[in-house]
């Protein structure tokens, strides 16, 4: 992993790397704007739905909590 201070290693064509994390936080300070809360979580609720859950004693886990 590379700091993000560390500059992007070079690809074949020549080009830098594009960092795929991004800073959000710098030095205290929010760097970069977020989504209204309302697009996050219905993009929480779009991934949830695909997640297939199961009850808790077919893992061998208590059910009374």
């Amino acid at each position: 992993m590379l700091s993000a201070a560390k500059p992007a290693p070079v690809g074949a064509d020549g080009r830098p790397a594009e960092a795929l994390l991004k800073p959000l936080v710098v030095g205290g300070k929010i760097v970069r704007d977020l989504p209204p809360p309302r697009t996050l979580r219905e993009y929480v609720l779009e991934q949830m739905a695909r997640i297939e859950l199961t009850p808790a004693r077919e893992h061998g886990l208590r059910g009374d909590y």
